[in-house]
């Protein structure tokens, strides 16, 4: 009978040489399949922004970058891998986003592929590892760390840590020093990818205890004492690194020890809820609250629903290694993401179940190649239901990955779940300001502010876009709040001062330029900013200095180099602006002014024909930009083309009808294209707006006169 009813996995069975090529095939084409959308899927603002875009850091790969990545946290993180992985797909793709996507599914093949040895070598049954890893190849609640860019650490150092134990295994089966080192340096790697890997130390002991080594020996304990060292290195470093950047300690989080003992479990069952049942899936779960903002008294009862858990650990302890080994797995390596220590407002992450969920889906594997060896008479009913349950996660999956398609998606699937989530709201408004819907933008700022009035950013955003709309004085307001709620944002005081700019309160403006340098010494924007407003106030010789500083913070910083250039040509330092005006386009700063005053810079360096090229970008950028047409016309008047510069100085003097110096050129370009009288004319006109050179040009050319 066992003979003739044939399993799905027996053509994937032991019985055939080439198994792992099989299965390896299989898992491969399946997962492939699942996430083949996220191919498709744009950089998103939750995040992706942050650690691609706009990360500086990742857009060289200089020595001095590689230094700051390994000598500095991130975000909260000590991640240096994954942000040097960031600056290699960086280097060759910029932000194209595919590639991100591309390398981010391969980690996770790769990973599926890793889980399927693993979980062979340990149980020794390919059906066991099948199921294992076909789960975990295709299940929703994972897509988030393969689907978003910025997850790259959770894929990342999962490739390492799988690694790592695979290696392990065959140190314990070989007890060859080599590979015992081999797996120690894979975990550092896991660990310099993602602090979570410090799990990594105490699972091994759970290996150990499948494997039937003795736990108490001396060489099990020594071999480890290398892994937990590390583990508490680490585990140091995540700490001071999420204190530096504000993610650990928020007063909002600083919750009573029995309140977070009851989420802890509630976040605990909820992991294991979503990795049986996926529904219901979001990018952010905020706490469970009451309508006052205190915790709701089912929460406590998860309290309960996680002791059963331990009870069923505790009555399999004996019984089965097996099932016991999943369990310990999965709560050995969520423990430490459950909210005991919060360090951000959302009670659970998709992203961190990616290993943890290793440990149940064994179980999974465990149980189900159990139920078809032994429940003959239902196998075909059980068969049916398994199919019908992994076609059910693989679509589920394939949808979930369109979720991620871009910002707008993503966020409008947060929102239509949790309206409230402030966060989400004022990413969502962000993407809707870049996209122009700035009254849109708008309202998901003012509902941000509205939940939560404590809120520095969404007072900050609602400012930013009021100053877009021209409302300067309703930008200011808001600023203001936001600077109550948080007076040590240098962000918050630089865009105060361009609204007090706008509004004409240049002592406003300059005050809050120097309260955010004084707060941030090493803020570029705000000397650039304030090198501007001294330019404007014709204190030249301060503005170069703010705009040296600026370039000497950040030595890319094109837009500094083009505002110095304006004001070197100014001073009449020609050859240095147009270093500086080289400088900037060499950086990207594509800009009509920056075109404009590289012609003014060669205009003045006498060389027109060049000149005349720059003003020729200058106009195609931006036709209506006055002062190139009159610049041009002047350059083309020195080279002879005067029918080419009356042209442009009759379309620039019509922006600048009392421009004495065009009608005075306008005039001697008509005289010399044989139009003497109009010429006469226009050097009247200049002589009358007070271009005392005028008069020797109408006594040398206007006879008559």
């Amino acid at each position: 009978m066992l003979n003739t009813l044939k399993t799905p996995f027996y053509y994937f069975s032991n019985s055939n040489k080439h198994t792992n090529i099989w299965w390896v095939f299989l898992l491969v084409i399946v997962s492939f399949s699942v996430y083949m959308p996220c191919l498709d899927n744009e950089i998103v603002n939750w995040d992706d922004n942050v650690y691609i875009t706009n990360n500086i850091i990742i857009h060289s790969l200089s020595q001095e970058n590689i230094k700051i990545l390994f000598s500095n946290s991130f975000e909260g993180h000590y991640h240096p891998i994954t942000l040097f992985s960031f600056a290699i797909d960086y280097h060759f793709f910029k932000t194209e986003a595919w590639f991100y996507h591309f390398f981010n599914l391969l980690l996770h093949l790769l990973n599926t592929i890793l889980v399927f040895f693993l979980v062979r070598k340990l149980f020794k049954s390919v059906e066991i590892a099948g199921i294992t890893a076909l789960l975990f190849g295709i299940h929703p609640m994972l897509v988030e760390s393969v689907a978003w860019i910025t997850a790259r650490k959770d894929v990342l150092f999962a490739v390492f840590f799988l690694l790592s134990l695979n290696t392990y295994v065959i140190y314990i089966k070989k007890n060859n020093a080599k590979i015992y080192f081999l797996s120690f340096f894979l975990f550092l790697f896991s660990v310099l990818s993602k602090g979570q890997a410090i799990s990594l130390s105490i699972t091994l002991f759970v290996i150990d205890y499948l494997l039937g080594r003795n736990l108490l020996s001396k060489k099990v304990i020594i071999e480890k004492i290398p892994f937990i060292a590390i583990s508490i290195i680490f585990g140091i470093i995540t700490i001071y690194a999420q204190k530096e950047t504000g993610y650990s300690g928020e007063s909002n989080l600083v919750l009573p020890i029995h309140q977070r003992i009851a989420y802890a479990c509630f976040g605990f069952c909820m992991y294991i809820y979503k990795l049986i049942l996926p529904i219901n899936l979001s990018a952010y779960y905020p706490y469970p609250l009451n309508a006052t903002g205190s915790i709701p008294v089912y929460i406590y009862f998860f309290i309960i629903s996680a002791s059963v858990v331990l009870g069923i650990l505790v009555y399999y302890f004996k019984r089965s290694k097996s099932i016991t080994f999943g369990i310990l797995f999965f709560i050995i390596n969520i423990v430490l993401m459950l909210k005991l220590f919060p360090v951000a407002n959302f009670i659970i992450a998709d992203r961190y179940a990616y290993i943890p969920s290793i440990g149940l889906f064994i179980i999974i594997g465990i149980i189900v190649n159990k139920v078809l060896t032994s429940w003959i008479k239902w196998r075909k009913l059980l068969i049916v239901i398994i199919v019908i349950y992994g076609i059910l996660l693989g679509f589920l999956s394939f949808n979930r990955v369109e979720i991620w398609q871009n910002s707008f998606t993503l966020l409008d699937d947060i929102l239509s779940k949790y309206p409230h989530v402030v966060t989400a709201l004022n990413s969502r408004g962000d993407a809707r300001a870049e996209s122009g819907d700035l009254q849109g933008a708008l309202s998901d700022f003012s509902k941000a502010v509205e939940y939560d009035p404590m809120n520095n950013r969404g007072y900050r955003n609602r400012a930013l876009v009021k100053y877009r709309l021209s409302d300067y004085n309703g930008s200011v307001t808001d600023y203001n709040t936001a600077i109550e709620i948080n007076p040590y944002d240098a962000i918050t005081f630089l865009n105060r001062g361009l609204s007090k700019e706008k509004l004409n309160d240049i002592d406003g403006a300059l005050s809050d330029f120097n309260k955010s340098i004084e707060i941030d010494p090493e803020f570029a924007e705000a000397y650039n900013n304030r090198g501007s407003l001294k330019s404007r106030s014709g204190k030249l010789d301060a503005a170069l200095l703010d705009y040296n500083k600026a370039i000497q913070i950040r030595p890319d910083f094109a837009k500094a180099y083009a505002n110095r250039a304006k004001v070197k040509n100014k001073r009449g330092n020609f050859k240095e602006a147009l270093t500086d005006v080289s400088n900037a386009i060499r950086l990207g700063f594509d800009h009509t002014e920056l075109y404009f005053e590289k012609g003014y810079s060669l205009y003045n360096l006498r060389q027109f024909k060049n000149a005349i090229d720059a003003f020729n970008k200058a106009i195609m950028m931006k036709e209506t930009f006055s002062k190139s047409y009159l610049y041009r016309g002047y350059a083309k008047n020195n080279i002879g083309d005067f029918s080419g510069a009356v042209s442009d100085l009759d379309i620039g003097l019509k922006s600048d009808p009392t421009n004495a110096i065009a009608y005075g050129i306008r005039g001697i370009a008509k005289i010399k294209s044989g139009k003497k009288e109009s010429g006469c004319r226009d050097l009247h006109a200049a002589e009358k707006l007070g271009l005392l050179q005028a008069r020797s040009e109408i006594e040398r050319y206007c006879y008559q006169e």
